[in-house]
Formats: structure tokens, sequence, C-alpha cells
């Protein structure tokens, strides 16, 4: 058995403004593992240290010690476990385990398409603030009938204005999704999710239920197109550089299903009133403020996600087991070891969104392959956040594992 390994370095075709900082290149490495009868198996490492992984140079130094001349852990190998990698790598452990997993199938299959088989419609990222009032009919037009918006980038009286007049001109077949990336303070929270309450046009929070007991309801809108790589049928390119301010921080969505109203409108059952429709508002306050979260979401109709609270799956099962009971947002590539989280979502039933971290079509791949078993064992699987196509300034997103393992230009066999 060989392991080789490929950093990679991919510049954003403009910064990202995050929480952190600005992100202006996406760094990790790509795993090739080849077994005695040359068949090959491909992984990704792709820590974000500031989410809570491991930093890059952690995960190659334990990568190399794996093959060093006093190391046999390859010698005779027919499995890898969970405890073969240490609990403080998660990243690393995903990675590992994908290109076990992939080689694998490798012996026995061809290798898995670049994008899972069900129809992926693409849920898109709206610019930040007022850009969004005249950005959302271009993207109607290309078939997009759910949206993300990131808030908390201005004064919240003046987001709350916004935020009315875009449900007002948003069609009633449309979804919106709220971000706050934990960047509103407790009253903020408050004023907003009360103004998310009317617009989907709810009573006081039922006592007896909780957010993930209420019904779903499909979406009367038309299919979209499978998801294919920058430019490519379904997707669709950042939104221009002139109209974008802090929303290009993080991630578009992809629909994994066509958008599903949580709430109950004036127009009947499923329907907003005429209005477009609130699905959620993701991590409204920091980390750290865990139990004002669990209040918020007691007190208020509108589904909360955890999202930078539960970045790994330590984060998840001590979530769990504090009491949360709303949505989650899971990024598989820095969460860890794959079949612990299959055990998580089997053994819980939690509603997950499934999540990108800007990762290539390798980790992609492995990490989209989870959120289709997952979507397959739910009855209501919700939007999935994979529409990171074309944020990129190359073509990686149109390769297969082995043509991109090829275009970097550098190797090192461990």
């Amino acid at each position: 058995m060989r392991l080789e390994i490929r950093p990679y370095q991919r510049p954003f075709r403009k910064p990202l403004q995050t929480a952190h900082g600005l992100w202006s290149l996406r760094e990790g490495v790509l795993l090739r593992l080849t077994d005695d009868t040359g068949h090959i198996g491909y992984g990704e490492i792709a820590p974000i240290p500031w989410f809570g992984t491991e930093t890059l140079a952690q995960a190659l130094t334990f990568c190399q010690s794996l093959d060093s001349p006093k190391s046999d852990f390859w010698r005779n190998r027919t499995t890898l476990t969970e405890a073969d990698i240490p609990q403080n790598l998660p990243a690393t452990q995903f990675g590992l385990a994908s290109a076990w997993a992939n080689l694998q199938f490798s012996r026995t299959s061809p290798p898995p398409p670049l994008s899972p088989s069900p129809c992926l419609p693409l849920c898109t990222l709206l610019p930040t603030g007022k850009a969004a009032l005249t950005a959302w009919p271009h993207l109607w037009e290309q078939g997009f009938r759910t949206f993300k918006w990131k808030i908390g980038v201005a004064d919240m009286a003046q987001e709350c204005r916004w935020l009315e007049d875009l449900i007002t001109q948003l069609p009633p077949q449309a979804c919106l999704r709220l971000d706050a990336n934990g960047g509103l303070t407790l009253p903020e929270a408050t004023q907003l999710l009360e103004l998310c309450d009317q617009v989907n046009q709810v009573g006081p929070h039922p006592k007896s239920l909780s957010p993930l007991e209420r019904d779903f309801e499909e979406d009367s809108g038309p299919p979209l197109l499978p998801g294919r790589g920058a430019g490519g049928e379904g997707s669709v390119d950042p939104p221009h550089p002139k109209s974008l301010s802090r929303g290009e921080r993080d991630f578009e969505k992809i629909d994994f299903r066509p958008p599903s109203p949580l709430g109950r409108g004036a127009g009947g059952e499923g329907q907003p009133g005429g209005e477009g429709q609130i699905e959620c508002l993701e991590q409204p306050l920091p980390p750290d403020q865990f139990l004002q979260m669990q209040h918020l979401a007691q007190q208020f109709h509108t589904p909360l996600a955890l999202d930078e609270s539960v970045a790994t799956l330590a984060q998840l099962e001590e979530h769990h087991q504090r009491g949360w009971t709303g949505l989650w947002v899971v990024k598989p590539v820095i969460a860890g070891w794959p079949d612990r989280l299959r055990h998580f979502w089997r053994q819980h039933s939690p509603s997950i969104i499934f999540s990108s971290v800007f990762e290539t079509p390798i980790g992609r791949q492995a990490a989209l392959t989870l959120a289709q078993e997952y979507a397959q064992e739910v009855p209501h699987p919700l939007a999935l956040g994979f529409g990171t196509l074309g944020w990129f300034a190359d073509d990686w997103d149109s390769l297969a594992p082995d043509q991109l393992w090829d275009r970097l230009s550098q190797s090192s066999p461990l």
C-alpha cells in the first residue's frame, strides 16, 4: 500500500469576507492510496482551523508519519478504523477514510460520478443588503426557487426593512434562508425572529411541538437541472463583484429537493399568502451562547439551525446531549469519521443541512455520497449546501479525480 499527497492552493475569484478576515486562498491536500494490485482511491483533507479543525501543517505531519521508515502503518492493512487517526484531526479522519472507501470501491466498481444521480436544484446566494432586492429576479428566471441571504452585516432595523421588501417581492414558491453566521446580539436575534414569524404568518410557538415536528410540503415550482460545474447546466457563476460585499463570504446552496416551506401562509396549506417564505435562520448567536439559542428556538416558530457551533462530530454529539432539537448544518469534510456521522443520524434522526467548505471535487463527491445516503433514509431531506461551483479561478470543478490529480504540478510521495 502506498500513500501519496499533493498539496494544493486555489485562489478565489475574489477574496471572501469572513468573520475571521479575508479568505483569498483555499488550501488543502489531495490523497491517493494505491494497493499492490494497482487499484487507486482518492481522498481530500481540507481543514478550516478557525472552525475548530486541525491546521494543514498538522494534517501533513500526521500523514507523513504513516509511511516513515519506523512506521508499519500500511503493512498488510486490510481495514482502516476511526481509532487509527487521532480525534483532534477531524479533516484528516474524513480524508483518509474517504480515500480508503474509494479504494475499496475501485476494486469492484467503476469510479463514482462527480455528482450524485438525483437532480440537485441550486439554492443561490444573494448579495447582502439592499442589492438582494434587485438581484433575485434574474436568478429566478434561471430557475432558482430557494435563496440564501446573509444578515447581520448592517443595522438590524435597516435589514429588517430590506427583508420585508424582499419577502414582498418574492413569488409564493420562493424560500428564503437567513444566515447570521453567529453575528447577532440577543436583542437583534429576537427582533429578527419576531419579524420572521410575522412573515411566515404563524402564531406563538406550539409548546408541545419542536421545530422538527412541523409538516413539510413540496414546492410546486419546476424541477431544476443537475449541478455540473462552473458554467454548466444548473450551475450559476458568482454574482458580479460589484454587487457583492460581505455576502460573498460563505456558501451558496444546492437544494437536494424542491424547497418545502416550513410554516403556514394565508394563501392555503404551504402557501405563504402570495409572498415568499422564510425557511430557517442559521446560527443567530455566537457558539458560546447556546442556552440563549435554545431559548430562542423555544420562543419562536421559525426554525433555527446550528452551524458554527457544530463543526465537528464531537460538537454535534455534545449539543445533542445538551438538548438541541433544531436543525443542524453539517460540513462532512471537516466533521470527522464518516461512519460516526452515519451512526449519529441513524441513532438520533436529526434534520441535517449538509454543506460545503469549498473543497475540490474529490472531497465534494465524498461528502455528497454521505448526503445522498442520508436523503434516502429520511422522509424530508433539507436543502443541501454545495453550490460552491464557480467561486474559484480554475476549472477544477469540471475534472475527474485522476485528471485533477494530474493537474497539480507537484507530487509528494510519502
